[in-house]
Parts: C-alpha cells; structure tokens; sequence
C-alpha cells in the first residue's frame, strides 16, 4: 500500500450555507488531517473578525449552532452520519466515515464575509474517494 502523503486544498467560504463538501469520502482506519489559516467576519463589523479557532464560547445570543457543543465562529468537519468535531488552525485529525464536509459553526450566514484556506492531507491508498481525481497529487494505483 502506498503511503505517500498528499494534499488538496482550496478555499472554504460560507455565505449562505453551513456545509461544503470537499469532495473527499472518507473510510474506516483512513484518517485525513485538516489545518486552515485566514480569517472570516461574522458579522459586517471589524469586530466580528476570528480565525478557524472561533471565539472560544459555546453559544452567542439565542441562536441554534451547527454544534452548540463547539467553539462558535470555528471551523468544523464531520464525515457520514457522524457528529461535528473542531478543526480550528489546526492540523487536527480526522476519522469517520462518509463525506467530509465542512463547516462554519454559525447560526446565521446571510452576514458571513471571507473565509478559510483549508488544507487536506491524507495518505495516497485506492481507500480514498476523490470526487474529481484529475486534481490530486497522488500518484493513480499502480496497475497489475
């Protein structure tokens, strides 16, 4: 098995949507690792800037978050049927299984200006769906 390290990355912006595919699918026992820089208002005020750490709270105002659990204003991942997890700076691990998809955990996205650039890396094995394989950097499976 081929373990080369491989990356995709792309920028994440929310206006009004709270999931973006990455177009990864994820298995079971294939982590991915995600790191992300930038910052994003939350608001159209400069003092609604944040990194993908978020504000640190769990809940501002009496909003429903995508995960009132985590951080608010972060970025977040979940894979499948699986539940948020923090990605924030990162680089934070992720497992599951199914889409990942990513987040800003937010409760209103109508005012959400800029955005993440979000960095995937993950090994080169055939157990890793790409949606669109032109645009990997990992080498095809070697054929037999």
């Amino acid at each position: 098995m081929d373990l080369l390290g491989c990356k995709s990355s792309g920028v994440h912006r929310t206006n009004a949507t709270p999931w973006f595919d990455t177009g990864i699918v994820l298995t079971p026992g294939v982590p991915v690792t995600v790191s992300a820089t930038g910052t994003w208002l939350s608001c159209k005020e400069k003092t609604c800037r944040t990194t993908a750490d978020g504000i640190g709270v769990r809940q501002v105002r009496d909003c429903t978050y995508i995960a009132p659990e985590l951080s608010a204003f972060s970025l977040i991942a979940k894979a499948g049927k699986d539940g948020a997890v923090l990605i924030g700076i990162g680089p934070t691990v992720v497992e599951g299984h199914g889409k990942l998809l990513l987040a800003i955990n937010d409760c209103y996205f109508g005012d959400n200006v800029g955005g993440f650039e979000v960095a995937i890396s993950y090994p080169c094995q055939p157990d890793i769906d790409v949606a669109d394989p032109s645009t990997s950097a990992c080498p095809p499976p070697a054929q037999s």
